[in-house]
């Protein structure tokens, strides 16, 4: 009997540390201000510096038309919690070839739907969305 308790006592505690680490994490997610890091520069997503964002169900574009420039963050599947397949960057720029890179991983983290963590990397560079819908 002892165990028993023993047992539910530590299991109620493990699950209580995982919830709560869990609601540090989307606490930090809110707590990031909207970027996209990439290329070996920060966009602010937030200021009025003619980027743009647009979000479908799997990928986010982050636009400039004034400097002809658009990044695509794209993968298989939603915009569900996890790690994604597939997934690519893409650079457009006007008069250039388009580039695609094959990322090596996608992750995306959301809280209620309206804050977003995508991060990403591809070979050693990392990049990362940080966004609010």
């Amino acid at each position: 009997m002892k165990y028993k308790r023993l047992l539910a006592a530590l299991m109620a505690s493990a699950m209580l540390t995982a919830c709560n680490d869990n609601v540090v994490q989307r606490q930090e997610i809110i707590k990031q201000e909207p970027e996209m890091s990439w290329d070996g520069f920060n966009i602010p997503l937030d200021d009025d510096n003619g980027w743009t964002v647009t979000r479908t169900n799997s990928s986010v574009a982050v636009t400039n038309f004034a400097h002809k420039v658009q990044y695509v963050i794209s993968w298989e599947g939603d915009m569900s919690d996890g790690v994604k397949e597939a997934p690519k960057i893409k650079k457009a720029v006007l008069g250039e070839a388009l580039q695609v890179t094959e990322a090596d991983m996608l992750t995306v983290r959301s809280v209620n739907g309206t804050h977003y963590s995508i991060e990403f990397s591809a070979s050693s560079e990392k990049g990362h969305i940080y966004m609010e819908m």
